[in-house]
């Protein structure tokens, strides 16, 4: 079987699959397979293969969600606030020789934290 052969049947059993209602791609993965057990523990799967019943949801933007905006507005907020905040607290422990002390080197130590865990935190939980 040549590379053109084998790319044209794994494209058109995908578009069978696709065409498919979840309960009829379910019902064929399970005649076709001779290990029930996976279809017992993990009824959406089978041989690493995940069925999702709305397929044109899949097909849809991630920017077109509901949530996509209030969340964005938010985590915006959260990081523009968190990353402002901890640079003046850092800015003004800083900037006066009267605040270098320990407990306010504690203090650069929490805010420098404060703004590595925003710029690493907020962007991966804004794009899951």
């Amino acid at each position: 079987m040549n590379q053109s052969t084998s790319t044209d049947t794994n494209i058109d059993t995908f578009n069978k699959l696709v065409n498919m209602s979840y309960a009829e791609t379910l019902e064929s993965t399970m005649n076709a397979s001779t290990n029930t057990q996976a279809f017992d523990t993990y009824p959406d799967t089978d041989g690493g293969h995940y069925y999702y019943e709305d397929i044109d949801k899949l097909r849809t933007s991630w920017t077109e969600e509901p949530h996509f905006l209030p969340q964005t507005i938010t985590y915006s907020v959260v990081f523009l606030l968190g990353v402002t905040g901890n640079g003046v607290v850092i800015f003004s422990v800083l900037a006066s020789r009267s605040t270098r002390f320990a407990t306010f080197t504690f203090m650069v130590s929490l805010a420098v934290a404060d703004i590595l865990f925003l710029l690493v935190v907020i962007p991966h939980e804004l794009l899951r």
